[in-house]
């Protein structure tokens, strides 16, 4: 994953819990150093982010995850990329359908990146069909 990943985490982590609870979790997890959004990192770290997180912070990993994808649009907003995030769509089904598409430019900018993948499947258990399953690979 890229540095965007575990750097939004780490804003989340220090602006709801602190400096001194990131570090703490930074060291439970085994992880060094500091994220620079454009490099890339395994996504092992940020596994093993979440799952010292949520151990620290008495909660589950689930929990801490929806924390954090909901920081994680605030945290783009943040550098610039809320209007993008406005023009993928006006629902959740056209924004994901949309999503991959300033994916697929960076890609075209950094040809070695490889970048994440999200796709919709409607839920065939959902009777009302309201819902959908997310998919996702990096």
């Amino acid at each position: 994953m890229y540095g965007w990943i575990n750097g939004s985490l780490e804003d989340l982590i220090t602006k709801n819990y602190g400096v001194d609870a990131w570090q703490q979790i930074r060291k439970d997890a085994n992880v060094e150093g500091d994220f620079f959004r454009s490099s890339y990192y395994s996504d092992e770290s940020t596994v093993k982010l979440i799952s010292a997180g949520a151990k620290f912070l008495n909660q589950s990993a689930e929990s801490l995850m929806e924390q954090f994808g909901a920081h994680f649009i605030h945290y783009l907003e943040s550098y610039g990329y809320g209007r993008t995030m406005r023009c993928q769509g006006s629902t959740f089904r056209e924004w994901i359908r949309n999503v991959n598409e300033p994916h697929r430019l960076l890609k075209s900018r950094f040809p070695d990146s490889s970048f994440p993948e999200f796709w919709l499947e409607n839920n065939a258990a959902d009777p009302n069909g309201d819902s959908v399953i997310l998919h996702y690979t990096s």
